[in-house]
């Protein structure tokens, strides 16, 4: 059972890289944004610039503007070039972030590079691989690696009992 749910897990997760690498691609085409918004914040998610895009605000209820807004919307924009004149906050590696406001509204947005979100869906492939590779064969001590076909009670090569062996390794 568990080898099944983790092989679903590493097949969702490759899913997710391809579909992560389609959008990064897309990127430098089009600008495609995902819109949330709620009473006192809103929330967008766009993929642009070779990275995801997260911003979220904070509007002053008093903002005679903030209850005319469609809950969830979808946009698709022709991509423009960046802001050279931008004043990102903080910048590394492909991360940044900023932050700046007005007295009745307050904006962050948080941009994760492309790379680093293929990285974490392969995170998962890459340990099951790892542990299909080292971990010892079935009937084989899981201490030491030594064959327990001919063994009766004990591993006759570190001496550890043969039914916690072979249960801990299946």
């Amino acid at each position: 059972m568990t080898r099944r749910l983790s092989a679903a897990a590493c097949a969702i997760s490759l899913v997710l890289c391809a579909a992560t690498i389609a959008l990064w691609v897309r990127s430098g085409l089009a600008i495609d944004e995902v819109i949330y918004v709620r009473p006192l914040w809103v929330g967008a998610a766009a993929s642009e610039h070779g990275g995801v895009c997260f911003t979220w605000d904070v509007t002053d209820p008093s903002d005679p503007f903030r209850f005319n807004r469609l809950p969830i919307r979808y946009h698709s924009l022709p991509r423009s070039p960046e802001d050279p004149a931008r004043a990102w906050n903080w910048r590394f590696i492909g991360f940044r972030y900023q932050s700046f406001g007005t007295p009745t509204l307050h904006v962050h947005t948080l941009v994760v590079p492309f790379w680093a979100v293929v990285l974490c869906w392969l995170v998962l492939p890459a340990w099951l691989i790892h542990r299909a590779r080292t971990r010892p064969p079935s009937g084989c001590c899981k201490s030491c690696g030594y064959d327990l076909r001919a063994s009766n009670a004990r591993c006759p090569e570190c001496g550890t009992l043969i039914s916690d062996a072979t249960e801990s390794a299946a």
